[in-house]
C-alpha cells in the first residue's frame, strides 16, 4: 500500500468516527501528508492494532497484528 492509499484509509476511519468540523479533518489531511513514511507507517499499524488487538491468550506473550 502506498502512502496515498494509507492517508485515504486513514481519512476514511477519521470521517467514519470523528466528529471533528471538517476544518479540523483538513487540518489533521495537511499533517498526514508531512509525515514520512516510517512516522506514517507507524500510526497505520497503532491504529489497527488499536481496532483489532491480537492477543493469544493461551500463552503469557503479547504480539501485533499488522495487516
Amino acid at each position: 500500500m502506498n502512502k496515498e492509499e494509507k492517508i485515504d484509509k486513514i481519512m476514511e476511519l477519521i470521517n467514519e468516527k470523528s466528529s471533528s468540523s471538517s476544518k479540523d479533518k483538513k487540518a489533521f489531511l495537511k499533517v498526514l501528508n508531512t509525515l514520512k513514511d516510517n512516522h506514517l507507517n507507524k500510526l497505520v499499524a497503532g491504529i489497527v492494532f488499536a481496532e483489532k488487538p491480537w492477543v493469544n491468550y493461551d500463552q503469557e506473550n503479547k504480539g501485533w497484528h499488522l495487516e
